[in-house]
């Protein structure tokens, strides 16, 4: 008996963590409301998500839509089960023995030695519960002495059986099932609204036998698509993973075979590696796609199972019978779709003869599915068209194997792009590097920034995070291991990053951040820290990030610090000394969950912005990390982004992000009006982005450099 007890309270502790919590509010539920996809929720938060053009109520769990019933949200059907789950769970909390419990008799207030729960629930002394052997209406229940009520009191199952009232007729028990409208009612309910001679009516215990079989088919249809949807999301993200290694491997043995030479296979590099993109960017799409269906459906199923795994273990027949009517809807649920071939085959093959042929081959299968025509370009080298049929779904199949063209034949068929009118004669020296300006359609012009190193001449070695302060760039020069400072001009004012060997791995910045007191903030990810310095680069303090994140990009507001984690995809906040305050996220669309949150930003409102890569937009908050509204979704359109990376902002607060597979910049106002796309094609897959004033530093993906553009 105590470990069944024990047994319940641990299944209790997880009902009010999982099931009795709103899944819009994240809250517990305020008089929750069933859809007919059997999904619940509060009657609120269900009344701010009906869909106003249609007025039809959309599920926040499966994005189904049903129509609203004619007498509003407060008519849908209440989950009788969860509103019993949580008195027990709250009597659970505060339990007391009623040993010493006064009769509730009329006028009676002595000490009560029974009590019956075909009455209500009332307690009587030894005189009042004589009343049941002589009123006629009474003789059929069942009191039991106290003693024998405190000890059963102590299981939920005892309290969640107890008899149940009609809402319509408040002393009448539910003992009967109206088979005709699927619901339980009391005797009086067959007088007027359930009456026998048109609706089918029996016992509630018969009606339990009868619908108790297709229940426990359901619960058992339910645990398998869980089960199978779970392998499925862990092989998908294992061939994800495998295709990331494979993706690693094949571009350290490029980079490995094209250090054996110069000049003509440096080129041929450039050419294999972006064939590995081409091919990784369309398989990673695929499964990433298929990841984020698989976890939508596995959300939808995981949480219908375990409703009804608390159903079947504490609900008693009244609970059974209120929600048949989502029974067939879900058991007529769609299967799932045919398991798909997860290819993360992705690897580099070394030609013996490449000195004087190619470096090698690039080999890897990509699967296109019906959609629109796309484009797929080989570095501006080569354009293949790829058409789908119209009708029908199709596939195609194609097998990368370009050989890297001969130095003449890339001279041959340079590629002149249509954005950029003829380049300008006049060259500028810069005292940073010789730059060559080139005149842009518009009031734009570009130059590469090479910048300095650790020694005089020497290049950016793979810029991470760019800031402007005071007019002043700051570049995480991460593979030389400091912050770089430079002034309008692109002269380098000093470096920081003195105190880079006091740590147990190589110092390597990924984000800087600055604040009013000039200190400055330097994310180091390799470390899982972030170092504080002053101008002088002293260290003030180090903040250390947990040991389970993935930390990327850094941003300051108010004495808070915030950092996004890309690997338990949340934003963390901190105060400016280390302590750590809150947080928000998990995988997932909704509002406050993020999937690869990689950058934060907080313009001069103070509103925090953060780029959800793989959900394709820019969700933003208030400094008490509450939701306030997003730029930008999914698409190829004016305004929407493909995967979204790096965020800036202008001194009108206007928004610039960087968007990867779109390959573009795009801009929106204060307001969230899109404004534009800039610099389409100018940056091979823009990732990191900083603006201020009339110049706009942007750096790619690949690119060892930095390309600004100026007015």
């Amino acid at each position: 008996m105590a470990a069944s007890s024990d047994f319940n309270d641990r299944m209790l502790t997880e009902v009010d963590d999982k099931v009795l919590t709103c899944g819009f509010c994240r809250q517990r539920f305020k008089s929750p409301k069933t859809l007919p996809c059997h999904h619940t929720f509060c009657e609120l938060c269900l009344t701010k998500q009906i869909e106003t053009k249609t007025g039809r109520l959309v599920c926040l769990t499966c994005d189904k839509q049903w129509p609203l019933p004619s007498g509003g949200v407060a008519s849908i059907t209440n989950n009788r089960f969860l509103i019993d789950l949580s008195e027990v769970v709250d009597s659970s909390v505060s339990q007391e023995k009623t040993s010493a419990a006064v009769c509730e008799g009329p006028g009676c207030k002595k000490e009560a030695k029974y009590w019956c729960g075909d009455c209500g629930g009332h307690f009587y002394c030894n005189v009042c519960v004589q009343t049941h052997e002589k009123v006629t209406v009474l003789k059929d229940h069942e009191p039991m002495k106290i003693e024998e009520y405190n000890e059963k009191m102590t299981t939920q199952h005892f309290r969640m059986t107890q008899p149940k009232f009609c809402d319509s007729h408040h002393s009448g028990k539910l003992d009967i099932y109206c088979d005709t409208c699927q619901v339980p009612i009391c005797q009086k309910c067959t007088v007027v609204d359930h009456p026998t001679n048109d609706h089918k009516v029996m016992s509630l215990t018969s009606a339990l036998e009868k619908y108790m079989p297709q229940k426990k088919a359901h619960y058992k249809k339910v645990a398998q698509k869980v089960s199978s949807l779970t392998l499925r999301r862990d092989s998908a993200h294992e061939a994800r993973i495998n295709l990331d290694a494979n993706r690693t491997l094949a571009d350290q043995q490029i980079k490995t075979l094209s250090q054996k030479s110069i000049g003509e296979i440096k080129v041929r590099e450039m050419k294999l590696l972006g064939q590995v993109d081409n091919i990784y960017i369309s398989k990673s799409k695929q499964i990433d796609g298929e990841i984020e269906l698989l976890e939508h459906r596995l959300a939808s199923e995981e949480s219908i199972h375990l409703y009804l795994t608390h159903l079947l273990t504490f609900g008693g027949a009244v609970h059974m019978a209120t929600t048949q009517k989502g029974v067939g809807r879900q058991l007529n649920h769609e299967d799932l779709p045919n398991v798909p071939r997860y290819d993360s085959n992705l690897a580099f093959t070394e030609n013996p003869d490449c000195l004087r042929m190619s470096l090698g081959v690039v080999e890897g299968s990509i699967v296109i599915k019906e959609g629109k025509p796309r484009i797929l370009r080989q570095r501006g080298y080569k354009r293949r068209e790829v058409r789908r049929h119209k009708e029908g779904v199709t596939e195609k199949t194609e097998k990368i194997h370009l050989e890297v063209m001969k130095e003449r034949d890339v001279t041959e068929n340079k590629l002149t792009l249509p954005e950029i009118e003829q380049p300008a004669q006049k060259k500028f020296q810069n005292p940073v590097s010789d730059v060559q300006l080139i005149k842009l359609k518009g009031d734009w012009s570009k130059f590469t920034l090479k910048g300095q190193g650790l020694n005089s001449g020497q290049t950016l070695n793979y810029p991470r995070g760019l800031t402007f302060h005071n007019n002043k760039l700051l570049v995480c020069d991460r593979a030389n291991s400091i912050v770089q400072i430079l002034n309008e001009d692109y002269t380098r004012e000093k470096v920081l990053g003195s105190f880079s060997g006091q740590f147990a791995k190589p110092f390597q910045p990924q984000s800087v951040a600055v604040s009013k007191e000039n200190h400055y903030f330097i994310l180091d990810d390799n470390n899982l820290q972030i170092v504080v310095c002053d101008q002088d680069d002293k260290v003030i303090r180090i903040i250390n990030l947990p040991a389970d994140t993935k930390p990327y990009c850094i941003a300051l507001l108010k004495g808070f610090l915030f950092v996004t984690d890309v690997k338990r995809h949340r934003l963390l906040k901190y105060t400016k000394n280390g302590e750590y305050v809150a947080e928000i996220g998990g995988q997932g669309n909704g509002r406050t969950q993020f999937k690869r949150p990689y950058f934060v930003a907080v313009n001069s409102r103070g509103v925090i912005m953060v780029s959800d890569c793989a959900n394709h937009c820019i969700k933003c908050f208030d400094i008490e990390l509450n939701y306030l509204y997003q730029y930008g979704k999914v698409g190829q359109g004016n305004g929407q982004l493909y995967y979204v990376y790096s965020i800036a902002f202008d001194s009108d607060d206007n928004v610039y992000a960087c968007d990867e597979v779109n390959n573009r910049i795009v801009k929106w106002s204060s307001d969230g009006k899109w404004i534009c796309n800039l610099f389409k094609g100018e940056v091979s897959v823009p990732w990191y982005i900083v603006v201020s004033r009339d110049r706009i530093c942007v750096r790619g993906v690949r690119d060892k450099h930095i390309t600004v553009f100026t007015k």
